[in-house]
C-alpha cells in the first residue's frame, strides 16, 4: 500500500511538472476578426480605431486580463471629438502571446512603436488599472507621444490593492497554479472577474469573462508579477512627479480590487485632477460611461 501511494504521489508531481513546463511555454499567434493588427518591435499588436483621423488622439490602454473591448461602452462619445485608438496589449486580446515580454517597459516600447506605425503623437493616453502602469512607462521613455495621462481604477502603490481572492492567488503559486489555470471552468472564471473587475452584484458581460480566460499561462503569471515590480521599483506617483504631465484620476467607490481612499495618494502630484465615477467599482469606463468619458472629454480639451 505505501509503495502504491509513493507511486501515486510521483505520478501528480510528475503530471504537475509537465503541466507546469507546457503551460509556461504555451504562445499563441495574433488574431483580428473584427480590428486589424499592427506591427510592433517584431510583434503583432491589435488595435481598434474610432473617430476622424485628424483629430486629437486619444489612446486607450486595457488592464491585466482584459482587452480594448472594455472600453467599448466609452468610444462612442470620445470618438466625437478624438480619434480613438484601443490596443490589446501584448499576451491580451487579439495581440500575440509569446511566452515572455511582459514587463511594463516592454508593453510600453510596443505601443510606442505601434504609435508610430499609425502616425499618432501627442496622445492623451488612459490606462485601466494595468494599463495605466504602461501609459506612465510609455510617457517616461516617449514624452512626445504623451500629452497627458489619464489614469482608471490604477492603485499607486503595492500596498493600495486589495487582497485576491484565494482561487486567484494560488493561480500564482508555483505547479499548483498553472494546473488550477487550465482547469478552471468559465463559471469559476466569471465567480473571479466579478469579484475583482465590477462593482458588487454587477454581473460582467461574457467578453470580461473569455478575455481573461483565453490567456495563456505565461501571460497571466509574468503580467501580474511585472506590475509588481514596476511598483516596488518606485511608486506610480513618483513617477508622476518626476514626469511633470497633466494628469486625470479616475476611481470608482465601490471598487473591490483597490483599496478606498488610495486614489488620494495623487493629490500631490502637480497638475493632478481626482474624480470619482459614481456606483462604479473598478471599471468605471464600462460601468459608467457617461461621467468617466466627460471627465474625459474635459481632460483632452486643448487648453
Amino acid at each position: 500500500m505505501r509503495r502504491f501511494l509513493l507511486g501515486l504521489v510521483v505520478l501528480v508531481v510528475a503530471a504537475l511538472l509537465v503541466n507546469d513546463v507546457l503551460a509556461r511555454r504555451e504562445a499563441r499567434p495574433a488574431q483580428a476578426s473584427d480590428a486589424q493588427l499592427v506591427r510592433a518591435a517584431g510583434q503583432e499588436l491589435l488595435v481598434r480605431q474610432a473617430g476622424p483621423r485628424g483629430a486629437p488622439p486619444i489612446v486607450l490602454i486595457h488592464g491585466f486580463g482584459a482587452s480594448s473591448r472594455w472600453w467599448v461602452r466609452a468610444i462612442p462619445e470620445l470618438a466625437q471629438h478624438h480619434r480613438v485608438v484601443g490596443f490589446d496589449l501584448l499576451g491580451h486580446g487579439g495581440s500575440a502571446r509569446p511566452t515572455d515580454g511582459y514587463s511594463m517597459e516592454n508593453q510600453a516600447r510596443l505601443v510606442a512603436a505601434a504609435m508610430r506605425r499609425l502616425g499618432v503623437s501627442n496622445a492623451i493616453v488612459a490606462g485601466h488599472s494595468m494599463g495605466g502602469h504602461v501609459a506612465i512607462a510609455l510617457a517616461e521613455a516617449n514624452p512626445r507621444l504623451v500629452r497627458g495621462i489619464v489614469l482608471v481604477g490604477t492603485g499607486a502603490r503595492p500596498q493600495d490593492r486589495r487582497d485576491a481572492p484565494l482561487t486567484q492567488w494560488l493561480g500564482f503559486y508555483p505547479l499548483i497554479g498553472p494546473a488550477l489555470f487550465r482547469l478552471s471552468s468559465e463559471g469559476q472564471v466569471r465567480k473571479i472577474v466579478e469579484q475583482v473587475a465590477v462593482a458588487p452584484g454587477v454581473r460582467a458581460p461574457d467578453y470580461f469573462v473569455s478575455d481573461v480566460g483565453s490567456l495563456t499561462y505565461s501571460a497571466f503569471n509574468e503580467s501580474s508579477s511585472s506590475i509588481a515590480d514596476y511598483q516596488e521599483a518606485q511608486s506610480l506617483d513618483r513617477r508622476l512627479e518626476v514626469l511633470r504631465r497633466p494628469v486625470l484620476v479616475l476611481f470608482g467607490p465601490r471598487d473591490a480590487t483597490v483599496k478606498p481612499g488610495a486614489w488620494n495618494v495623487y493629490r500631490k502630484v502637480p497638475g493632478s485632477t481626482i474624480r470619482l465615477i459614481p456606483g462604479a467599482g473598478h471599471t468605471p469606463m464600462w460601468e459608467n460611461p457617461g461621467p468617466t468619458t466627460r471627465h474625459m472629454l474635459a481632460f483632452a480639451r486643448p487648453e
